[in-house]
């Protein structure tokens, strides 16, 4: 009977299955993070609603990170200093409780955040927007994107077909999302509406 491997080879297959298993893993939290995590979040991009992730483990112990991470709600309803805090800087906004969270997957995404934190820019510093003040024709651009004068890139309906703002005439828009009328002042700014 012949063997299909050597035991010499063992260690070597042995490597190349947790390897590949830990590349996936790597891959499914950074997915993971993506969906979940980066419309509130940046590593090293700075503040959205909620704040940058970068070196987070030298702002509390990784117990602490894991505990909020997978009951943000339960640690502000119990009074935690440090969520509340956070809360306060979020302008009010309590971070959701995320489907699929659990110890595993807070421990994989605490080990992406500071992986990611070592690096000179992260693949999750979010847009880098300009801070240069809009311009007339910035104005009318953005005006005519939202009533759709100017196609969306990837052929998406107008603005104007789910959001309402005051001044844009006719119905006034649609009812589906929020009213858009004073979303850059009660956003404070284009960084957090960007995401």
């Amino acid at each position: 009977m012949r063997q299909f491997f050597c035991l010499k080879q063992l260690p070597i297959i042995l490597l190349f299955v947790f390897g590949c298993s830990s590349l996936v893993i790597a891959q499914e939290t950074a997915d993971y993070f993506k969906q979940n995590c980066m419309s509130c979040h940046t590593i090293g991009g700075g503040r959205l609603t909620g704040p940058d992730l970068k070196d987070v483990q030298e702002r509390k112990d990784r117990a602490w990170l894991v505990k909020f991470m997978m009951d943000p709600k339960g640690m502000i309803d119990a009074g935690d200093p440090y969520a509340l805090q956070l809360q306060k800087d979020a302008r009010g906004a309590i971070m959701a409780t995320i489907v699929g969270m659990n110890k595993a997957r807070a421990e994989a995404l605490l080990d992406l955040i500071i992986a990611e934190s070592k690096l000179e820019k992260s693949q999750f510093a979010g847009m880098q927007l300009s801070d240069r003040p809009f311009n007339q024709n910035d104005i009318e651009t953005g005006h005519q994107i939202f009533l759709g004068t100017i196609a969306l890139k990837n052929g998406g309906p107008a603005c104007i077909s789910c959001h309402s703002v005051n001044g844009v005439g006719g119905l006034g828009g649609g009812l589906l999302a929020p009213d858009l009328t004073t979303v850059f002042e009660r956003y404070e700014g284009r960084k957090t509406l960007a995401t």
